[in-house]
């Protein structure tokens, strides 16, 4: 993977934007356990029979979702996809089950989360050097600080920006600008890391701010 900043890199910075799905953990395990565990729970209760079926519908209440939504951060709200799905599945009165699906991905997500080895160290590095790290995230804003309770790294973390608090998803502008008003700084004082070319670094680098980007393996 491309290294996080190095000491003599980080002392050039007064802060730091730091993404966190599949920048601080991989996301796409802990996705697919969740998944899984909303199927056990959708088919126990009588809703789906074969997993192909259920996958179907959920990816067809996932884009309704976000085409009706988007680039609102409730656009990536599993309970409604949840719901939508449920709807079009002919269970549009299946209000309490939507519910207890996203209960079930989100717990079986959060018990699935690992902190990546090295982003562990580079938050550690910053809290050393008493530099503050704001996370710039898409997604709600109660899901992503369930996810950094999971990983533990809340006292490494100074700031939370997300597209539900923003309004708008990155690579827009004003959820960086958000972030750069909660920390108080400038373009100049600070660096974005995260994995996403589009979304984490030209978004930040539209605005100025020298960007970094990393992958997990």
């Amino acid at each position: 993977m491309t290294p996080f900043l190095k000491p003599t890199q980080l002392s050039q910075y007064k802060g730091v934007l730091i993404d966190l799905d599949n920048t601080l953990y991989l996301h796409d395990p802990c996705h697919n356990a969740a998944i899984k565990a909303v199927y056990d729970y959708a088919k126990d209760a009588g809703l789906v029979n074969e997993i192909d079926s259920f996958n179907a519908g959920y990816q067809i209440g996932r884009k309704a979702v976000q085409k009706r939504l988007f680039p609102q951060g409730v656009c990536r709200s599993r309970l409604l996809y949840f719901q939508a799905m449920l709807d079009a599945m002919g269970h549009s009165e299946k209000l309490s089950e939507a519910l207890e699906m996203e209960s079930c991905y989100k717990a079986a997500f959060l018990a699935n989360m690992t902190l990546d080895t090295d982003a562990h160290a580079f938050l550690k590095q910053c809290k050393d050097a008493d530099i503050p790290v704001c996370v710039v995230t898409n997604l709600n804003t109660q899901f992503q600080i369930q996810k950094l309770q999971a990983l533990d790294i809340m006292p490494y973390v100074s700031y939370l920006v997300t597209s539900e608090e923003a309004g708008v998803e990155k690579p827009e502008p004003a959820i960086f600008e958000l972030a750069l008003s909660k920390m108080d700084m400038s373009v100049h004082d600070v660096v974005m890391i995260g994995d996403d070319k589009e979304k984490d670094s030209k978004g930040a680098e539209q605005l100025g701010i020298t960007a970094v980007t990393i992958e997990l393996c």
